[in-house]
Protein backbone atom coordinates (compact mmCIF):
# COMPACT_ATOMS: atom_id res chain seq x y z
CA UNK A 1 0.00 0.00 0.00
CA UNK A 2 2.79 2.11 1.01
CA UNK A 3 4.58 1.63 -2.60
CA UNK A 4 1.52 2.13 -4.39
CA UNK A 5 1.19 5.63 -2.84
CA UNK A 6 5.38 6.39 -3.23
CA UNK A 7 4.87 4.82 -6.87
CA UNK A 8 1.64 7.64 -7.14
CA UNK A 9 3.32 10.59 -5.96
CA UNK A 10 6.69 9.83 -7.41
CA UNK A 11 6.17 8.27 -11.22
CA UNK A 12 2.40 8.84 -11.49
CA UNK A 13 1.23 5.63 -10.96
CA UNK A 14 3.63 4.02 -13.85
CA UNK A 15 4.15 0.43 -12.81
CA UNK A 16 7.15 -0.47 -14.43
CA UNK A 17 8.65 2.50 -13.59
CA UNK A 18 7.91 2.32 -9.35
CA UNK A 19 8.30 -2.00 -9.50
CA UNK A 20 11.72 -1.42 -7.98
CA UNK A 21 10.56 0.96 -5.21
CA UNK A 22 7.38 -1.37 -4.59
CA UNK A 23 9.62 -4.14 -4.05
CA UNK A 24 12.00 -2.24 -1.86
CA UNK A 25 9.27 -0.81 0.15
CA UNK A 26 7.64 -4.34 0.55
CA UNK A 27 10.88 -5.68 1.70
CA UNK A 28 11.87 -3.02 4.52
CA UNK A 29 8.26 -3.66 5.50
CA UNK A 30 8.38 -7.55 6.45
CA UNK A 31 12.13 -7.18 7.60
CA UNK A 32 11.23 -4.69 9.87
CA UNK A 33 7.58 -6.23 11.19
CA UNK A 34 9.47 -10.00 11.28
CA UNK A 35 12.46 -8.76 12.88
CA UNK A 36 13.02 -8.33 17.08
CA UNK A 37 12.36 -4.56 16.08
CA UNK A 38 8.62 -5.06 16.36
CA UNK A 39 8.44 -8.07 18.18
CA UNK A 40 7.69 -9.92 15.39
CA UNK A 41 4.28 -9.76 14.17
CA UNK A 42 3.12 -7.72 11.22
CA UNK A 43 0.18 -5.38 10.98
CA UNK A 44 -2.12 -7.83 9.74
CA UNK A 45 -0.67 -10.30 12.11
CA UNK A 46 -1.49 -8.16 14.99
CA UNK A 47 -5.13 -8.61 14.38
CA UNK A 48 -5.12 -12.16 14.60
CA UNK A 49 -2.86 -12.24 17.57
CA UNK A 50 -0.03 -14.26 15.71
CA UNK A 51 3.69 -13.15 15.55
CA UNK A 52 7.04 -14.61 14.05
CA UNK A 53 9.27 -16.42 16.26
CA UNK A 54 12.57 -18.39 15.75
CA UNK A 55 12.70 -22.47 16.78
CA UNK A 56 14.22 -22.43 19.57
CA UNK A 57 11.62 -19.07 20.36
CA UNK A 58 14.04 -16.53 20.12
CA UNK A 59 13.06 -13.27 17.87
CA UNK A 60 14.27 -13.34 14.23
CA UNK A 61 17.14 -11.30 13.17
CA UNK A 62 17.09 -8.96 9.59
CA UNK A 63 18.95 -11.75 7.95
CA UNK A 64 16.59 -14.18 9.51
CA UNK A 65 13.73 -12.34 8.05
CA UNK A 66 15.36 -11.47 5.04
CA UNK A 67 16.03 -15.31 4.08
CA UNK A 68 11.85 -16.01 4.80
CA UNK A 69 10.94 -13.28 2.84
CA UNK A 70 12.92 -14.39 -0.10
CA UNK A 71 11.83 -18.12 0.86
CA UNK A 72 8.16 -16.65 1.04
CA UNK A 73 8.86 -15.65 -3.16
CA UNK A 74 9.55 -18.80 -3.75
CA UNK A 75 7.09 -20.55 -1.83
CA UNK A 76 4.98 -18.40 -3.96
CA UNK A 77 6.32 -18.73 -6.93
CA UNK A 78 6.01 -22.60 -7.25
CA UNK A 79 2.45 -22.13 -7.47
CA UNK A 80 2.08 -21.42 -4.18
CA UNK A 81 3.13 -25.15 -3.11
CA UNK A 82 5.13 -23.73 -0.45
CA UNK A 83 2.24 -21.86 1.73
CA UNK A 84 -0.11 -24.79 1.01
CA UNK A 85 2.29 -26.81 2.86
CA UNK A 86 1.59 -25.31 5.94
CA UNK A 87 -1.66 -27.41 6.01
CA UNK A 88 0.19 -30.91 5.36
CA UNK A 89 3.27 -30.42 7.20
CA UNK A 90 2.75 -31.60 11.01
CA UNK A 91 4.49 -28.09 12.35
CA UNK A 92 2.48 -25.82 9.97
CA UNK A 93 5.48 -24.64 8.60
CA UNK A 94 5.79 -23.18 5.08
CA UNK A 95 8.71 -24.01 3.24
CA UNK A 96 9.63 -20.27 3.80
CA UNK A 97 9.58 -21.00 7.54
CA UNK A 98 11.72 -24.49 7.21
CA UNK A 99 14.54 -22.97 5.50
CA UNK A 100 14.51 -19.81 7.76
CA UNK A 101 13.89 -21.93 10.81
CA UNK A 102 10.78 -20.14 12.43
CA UNK A 103 7.64 -20.66 13.35
CA UNK A 104 4.05 -18.59 13.66
CA UNK A 105 2.57 -18.54 16.55
CA UNK A 106 -0.94 -17.62 18.52
CA UNK A 107 0.01 -15.29 21.23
Amino acid sequence: MVGNILNSILFGGDPTSGSGLSTLVGIAYYLYFWSASSGGPTLGMRIFNLKVIKTDGSALTYGGALVRYVMLIVSFACFFLGVIWVAFDPNKQGWHDKVAGTFVIKV
